[in-house]
Parts: C-alpha cells; structure tokens; sequence
C-alpha cells in the first residue's frame, strides 16, 4: 500500500501527526517494563527506609526525570533503560556532608544480599545494574534551605559541596506547560464531509508535549550515533526549552496540526538558551525554572563543543520534520522515519497505518478529529499513560 494523504479526506500534516503518535507508542517503555521498574523501586525504597541509622533521617524515594515526566524512551539498540530516583533524606539538612549522605545511602544498599552484587558508585548517585532489564540511579538529597519552593540540593560531582535541584518542582512545572491546550485546526479538506465522523472525545491522547519531547530525545540518539557521545544534548536540556518553547508556541497562533505546532516547537527552542558574553567569553544558560543556581547548560560552558552539538542537532531536526513533511508515499515515509528514528520502531509504526488505514477505509469509518489528529477510530485508540507515582494517568 503505496497510498499517502493525498487518498484521504484529511491534510497531510494530519496524517503525519497519527504517524508521528504511533512512532511514540514504538519507542515508549511497554507497560510490563513499567509495572516491573516500579515493584523493584518500591523494594528499594521500602528497604533504605527501614534501615536502622539511615531512617534516623527520614528516607523518601521518588522517580526523577524522564520515567516521572512521561517522556521516557527506550535506549538506541538495546533494551535496558534508565530509571532514575531521588533519596530525599526529610531528617537531614545542607550543613551536612555530601560525601557523609552518599556514605549513609551506600552503605544500606550494600547491606541487601542482592544490592551488594548490583550495587555502582556513581559520580554522585548510586547505581543498581539490574542485569538485562533497565539500571537504577538513586541519588541522595537533603532539604535546600535557600529555595523558598521546596528545592533540594544533591552531591557535587567532587562530593565537597550540593548543587541544587527541584524535581518534584520540575515535575509539576512540566505538567503545567504539558497541560497547555493547543488549538489545531479540523483536519477536513474543503468540501469532504461523506464518510467521516468526530473522534470521541474520551479516547485518551498523549499530550503534544510529551510526544514531542519524546521524538526530540529519540532523533538525537540517532543523530549522535558516530559522533562523540560526550557532546549529545543531554535530555533535560532538550525538555526546558521544548517546553518553554511549547507554551509560547501555543499561545501564538491556532496551528493546522500537532505536526505543524512540532515544527514551530524546533523552530524556536534554540531561542530560549541565554547567551552572555563574560569576560570577553560566551556563556550558555538554560535555567531551572524551579529553582535558583541550577543552570543545565552549565557543562557547555566548561566545553563550548556540547554547545555546538546542540545547535548542530537543533538545526538538523528541523530539517528533517521539515523534509518529512514534504514527502510522499508511505514507503518513502518509512524510510525517511527509519533513518531518524530507527528502523525497527518506524517499521512497526507504518505497518499499524496500513493496517489501520485499510480497515477505516473498508468500514468506512475514517475519522478526524481536532485537537487530536489521529485518523481513525483504530488510530485513535491508546493505552492510558503510565505514570511513576501511582499507577496510570
């Protein structure tokens, strides 16, 4: 089936935005890797808590990072994953020292007959290999007593002094720019009406956000194959300004598709990272927005190549959703997909849009829908979003 959306009643960025949804279904975590890191997690926080010196200071263990925001995909040519957590020590406080907590987090750990043989330090964080399945970071932290927004502060990388961070902040400050509604037009050509009917609205759809963070961490995997791995964006910076770009994006036009709103997202992330010149040098600043001191592209500034990476990167992505969306025929989009993405998600993906096609074309039940994108009732179906703090959202 060589058929592209010019055989549909719907606009080819539309068609392109179900496509792009059902690459991110390929690349998410599947709900047994979920439901198997979060039963592990739990053990490790149950067990840290119970520990007779440690829990003298109040041990609490959350999900951080890209498995509590949703975003998670799965590492390039290999299935193992990251789950990354954060030891908050309630009991304890920044007058003590770094390499004392880290000691105390350790040394529990290594008294579990299974964690022992698991157990990696870290440069601040202590990693649990499970072997085959996914590794675990769990990073000590203490109240900040300077951030007025309930910030933390964890490990230096030399374990002399904290650094400061909010993830739970990040958390919630990511779910208000994620819950942001877009207005996308309907996906109708002028003049076709017979055979189509309105998605319902209570299908559940991953967010534009996520998803599109999801695809920006995915094409810079592949991007950064072959080149130095050390200079890759690293995925809190690509989330900032994809959400800071998001929001204003959003607020600035009524888009014709997600696909069009992605587009305008990498259009303008690059904008968002602060440049200074200090001292006679350029300085990068991409700030968490939670919390005081914490700039992510603070590395870039020890080593301008990571800088250069990313601007490389950002401007390759956008040529290549660009490219995408000029480009006809599901096998040469396949390929395309394949290219940026993988070629094993991207297969799976457009062969669930043969099929999905195929049968709304037969029924004659082709949908679409605003605001969400998606073709048809096949397309359209998802499974709920599994969160890291209480089941599925």
């Amino acid at each position: 089936m060589n058929a592209m959306a010019d055989d549909y009643p719907i606009s080819r960025h539309h068609y392109l935005a179900g496509v792009l949804e059902l690459l991110c279904r390929q690349l998410e975590l599947t709900p047994a890797q979920y439901e198997d890191a979060a039963a592990k997690y739990g053990a490790v926080g149950r067990w840290l808590n119970d520990g007779l010196l440690l829990a003298r200071l109040v041990p609490e263990v959350f999900a951080q990072g890209s498995i509590r925001l949703g975003t998670a995909v799965r590492p390039l040519g290999r299935d193992e994953f990251d789950v990354d957590l954060v030891c908050w020590l309630v009991g304890g406080h920044d007058g003590l020292e770094p390499s004392l907590v880290m000691r105390l987090v350790g040394d529990r750990l290594r008294e579990h007959r299974t964690y022992r043989d698991m157990l990696e330090p870290k440069i601040r964080c202590w990693r649990l290999n499970y072997a085959g399945e996914f590794h675990m970071d769990i990073t000590p932290a203490v109240a900040n007593s300077r951030c007025s927004n309930g910030g933390l502060v964890v490990p230096d990388r030399e374990l002399r002094d904290w650094s400061p961070t909010n993830p739970r902040g990040y958390a919630d400050w990511f779910d208000g720019q994620a819950a942001v509604q877009p207005a996308i037009e309907k996906g109708l050509r002028e003049g076709v009406r017979a055979g189509v009917e309105p998605l319902p609205d209570q299908i559940p759809f991953k967010n534009v956000l996520v998803r599109a963070v999801q695809l920006l961490k995915r094409h810079r995997d592949v991007w950064s194959q072959g080149r130095d791995s050390g200079t890759a964006p690293i995925s809190i910076i690509v989330t900032t300004l994809a959400a800071r770009t998001y929001v204003r994006a959003v607020a600035s036009r009524v888009h014709r598709s997600e696909f069009d709103l992605l587009l305008d997202v990498l259009h303008g992330m690059p904008r968002h990272v602060e440049i200074r010149n200090v001292g006679g040098r350029r300085r990068y600043f991409v700030w968490n927005p939670t919390t005081d001191g914490e700039n992510f592209a603070e590395k870039w500034n020890r080593r301008p190549e990571r800088a250069d990476a990313f601007f490389a990167w950002s401007r390759a992505a956008l040529d290549d959703f660009r490219r995408l969306s000029e480009t006809s025929g599901m096998e040469a989009v396949r390929e395309h997909l394949a290219g940026r993405f993988g070629e094993r998600e991207s297969g799976r993906a457009m062969r669930s849009v043969a099929s999905a096609v195929r049968a709304a074309r037969e029924s004659g039940h082709l949908r679409v829908a605003s605001g969400v994108g998606l073709t048809t009732g096949t397309l359209g179906a998802s499974v709920r979003a599994h969160t890291f703090y209480g089941g599925q959202g």
